[in-house]
């Protein structure tokens, strides 16, 4: 099979990722992108090579392989889910394609009733298959749905996680418009999925948010509430591990602070 010429690139994620960044450092990261999907994981010879002396904030997009390789983890995921894409698309090829469907009209006209309703339930489960597209999710393919995305009010704890966490980015980048409507409700559905789908407790999320923004590293990778949900876990390891340097007194500033977290919000 010959080299698939794309990829998928979602504008929004790229956007959020790269808002800390130089355009200097942005034409390097989308560069680093472009050859790992031509050559795959890159010798670090091959990257200075191609993009001369690279910026830590690109090479913490990126991490190594057991041979010391770099490569970014997301475009490995969606290289791999076009692949997979693009294969079931080649094999339903060779089997024929879909089958054409069965008319029903005036030629139809002396079959037996039986063998109608056989075509119509046909006809009805190929149609139902065409909802199922190439999507963004976790999940190579997905189901369109019909129902509305759940609306947060400001009184919930999604979208005042949402809300607090928009404010801190703006805290350290003044020039960042406030976020409209549409992207609160966007990171207050992942704080929901955090909490809901994934088990983790309301106190633990705003523990872990609150460490999110304080740290020095994790603050410029956190960015939206789709990319706290998923380094959740190693934030909290992070966390964790810090904890165990700190003073009692410490400890009760932070407890105090963290019932105060999504309160603060209801003074904004």
């Amino acid at each position: 099979m010959a080299k698939d010429p794309a990829f998928l690139f979602y504008s929004s994620d790229f956007l959020t990722g790269v808002i800390d960044m130089t355009m200097e450092e942005r034409g390097q990261y989308i560069t680093l992108m472009c050859l790992q999907h031509q050559k795959g994981h890159l010798s670090e010879e091959t990257i200075r090579f191609c993009v001369g002396s690279v910026s830590d904030k690109v090479m913490s997009k990126y991490q190594q392989d057991d041979e010391g390789l770099y490569f970014n983890e997301r475009l490995d995921a969606e290289i791999s889910k076009r692949e997979s894409f693009v294969e079931s698309r080649q094999n339903n090829g060779k089997k024929g394609g879909r089958p054409p469907k069965q008319k029903t009209d005036r030629f139809s006209v002396g079959l037996p009733k039986e063998n109608l309703r056989e075509n119509e339930n046909e006809n009805r489960d190929e149609t139902e298959s065409e909802g199922d597209v190439e999507t963004g999710s976790d999940t190579p393919r997905a189901k369109k749905k019909s129902e509305s995305p759940k609306t947060f009010s400001p009184d919930e704890k999604a979208y005042k996680a949402a809300a607090y966490l928009d404010r801190r980015i703006r805290e350290r980048l003044p020039s960042q418009k406030p976020a409209d409507e549409r992207r609160l409700q966007s990171w207050a559905g992942a704080f929901d999925k955090c909490n809901r789908l994934d088990g983790q407790s309301w106190e633990n999320i705003a523990r872990v948010l609150k460490f999110s923004q304080d740290d020095q590293f994790w603050q410029n990778n956190i960015l939206s509430g789709t990319k706290f949900r998923e380094k959740f876990l190693q934030l909290l390891a992070k966390m964790q591990s810090k904890a165990h340097g700190s003073t009692s007194s410490d400890a009760m500033n932070d407890l105090r602070k963290l019932h105060e977290l999504f309160g603060e919000e209801e003074d904004h």
